[in-house]
């Protein structure tokens, strides 16, 4: 990993520090934040954690966030029992909207059907993404992994 990258508290986002240009997301997950997320399957083997990569912009009050999290696991294969370990990687497209809105509006034109992953609303000016990063890790990791997609198992 990258050792420039930020740690997770870079993941509670100080609204009014975000340019109206937007800014990258470079964020490294410590292994305890990263196992803390995982499905039951899997497991972090020694101080392999994973990493946030992309953008986030404030468009009008909405904060939109786009992003590639990956991950390092280990795992017993739940076919034949085997150790393995893999690596996975998720995308997240998701807007943060103020709650208690009866409408959102994305740059002046009301939002029907935006190709977001979620709309999530957030009250205050920080908005914390890891809710949001840990669900789409249980997501995207499947709770019954395999060492390879042919094995056969136990016989």
């Amino acid at each position: 990993m990258d050792p420039k990258k930020k740690t997770s508290s870079a993941l509670v986002l100080r609204l009014d520090e975000i340019p109206q240009a937007g800014r990258s997301l470079n964020v490294r997950l410590d292994a305890d934040e990263v196992r803390a997320s995982l499905p039951d399957a899997y497991r972090i083997d020694g101080s392999r954690g994973g990493e946030v990569d992309g953008l986030v912009m404030l468009v009008d009050e909405n904060l939109h966030v786009a992003a590639k999290i990956t991950v390092a696991a280990a795992f017993d294969c739940s076919r034949c029992a085997e150790p393995s370990s893999g690596q996975w990687t998720t995308r997240i497209e998701t807007l943060f909207v103020p709650a208690g809105r009866n409408s959102t509006k994305l740059g002046g034109d009301e939002l029907d059907d935006e190709p977001f992953d979620d709309l999530v609303e957030y009250v205050g000016r920080f908005v914390d993404l890891r809710p949001t990063l840990v669900q789409a890790l249980a997501v995207a990791l499947n709770p019954y992994p395999v060492c390879t997609d042919g094995c056969a198992g136990l016989c």
